[in-house]
């Protein structure tokens, strides 16, 4: 399978996951971010971990900022600063999206995890509401945090990339069999039963894998789409993944395929001038905001 596919779609997932800092603490210490973003790029884990704390000596409420050190401390191997720091994140907030963050793969194998979930489980449940079943949402997490990881690896220098690729194929066979045994006993996930969180996580499953395992499932995708129990836009994501894998143009716009010059390939495109109608149909951003998370340009002429 092609290993940049799987870079786009990470891309595009982390970005789904970013919470948006007030704008006074962006602009306060956006240079200092910068700084640390560009380090922990190149696994400067430790460095970029010295910028974060400088923030958080500045302002200790800057939620995002003690997330981004409960990562780094993850990545850095450093278990129990990790801890500390997720726990400050957590302590005044009801979020669950980070027990599915790859970069904290590193430290889910340790009990106290579990019991950081369930109070944060118990906490997201007072204000939204229950979690039908939540025994296959837990599960669903764990894949999708078995599937986001290693990604701070693959795209840096001085790293044996033939070994993180051989990591990341046997947690995607690890999450193949668990979602298999999860459709074949309860069927597709549903966002009604599981939530959109752990919902998405069955869709990356899929999206990470081969294409004969992604056309076996297609038709569970796009019947949950159409009972509202999973995202348009994870169809149009498959949709457009399954097309390429078989030669075809993409309909949506959603694989990032450069030319010889470093530019989105239009020719892999159908119809590149209604590109934006049909994304639109699909709960899908217009194509010029889409490439600019890659640094690119929609300059398509007819």
């Amino acid at each position: 399978m092609k290993k940049s596919l799987f870079i786009q779609i990470v891309v595009c997932f982390i970005f789904s996951l970013i919470k948006i800092p007030s704008y006074a603490q962006k602009e306060k210490f956006s240079e200092i971010e910068k700084k640390a973003d560009s380090l922990k790029i190149v696994r400067l884990f430790s460095q970029a971990t010295d910028e974060r704390l400088k923030i958080y000596k500045q302002d200790s409420t800057y939620r995002d900022n003690i997330f981004e050190i409960a990562l780094l401390y993850s990545l850095s191997g450093e278990k129990e600063l990790a801890y500390d720091y997720l726990q400050r994140a957590l302590h005044t907030h009801n979020d669950i999206k980070f027990l599915s963050y790859g970069d904290f793969y590193y430290i889910r194998n340790d009990a106290r995890w579990n019991v950081l979930r369930d109070k944060q489980v118990e906490k997201y449940e007072r204000i939204n509401g229950k979690i039908k079943n939540k025994e296959t949402a837990y599960v669903l997490w764990d894949t999708k945090m078995r599937d986001q990881a290693y990604y701070s690896y693959v795209d840096t220098e001085n790293v044996d990339k033939e070994k993180i690729w051989a990591i990341k194929d046997s947690l995607n066979k690890i999450n193949l069999k668990v979602l298999d045994s999860i459709v074949s006993h309860r069927g597709w996930p549903k966002k009604s039963e599981v939530g959109r969180s752990a919902s998405v996580g069955a869709f990356l499953v899929i999206q990470h894998q081969e294409l004969p395992v992604q056309k076996k499932y297609f038709p569970f995708i796009e019947k949950a789409v159409k009972q509202q129990e999973a995202d348009k836009s994870d169809l149009a994501l498959l949709t457009d993944r399954i097309r390429i894998f078989e030669g075809k143009k993409q309909i949506y716009g959603s694989q990032v395929i450069t030319d010889a010059k470093g530019e989105f390939d239009y020719k892999t495109l159908v119809d590149p001038s209604n590109v934006n109608k049909r994304r639109k149909k699909m709960d899908l951003p217009p194509i010029e905001e889409y490439l600019q998370m890659f640094g690119l340009k929609w300059e398509y002429k007819k």
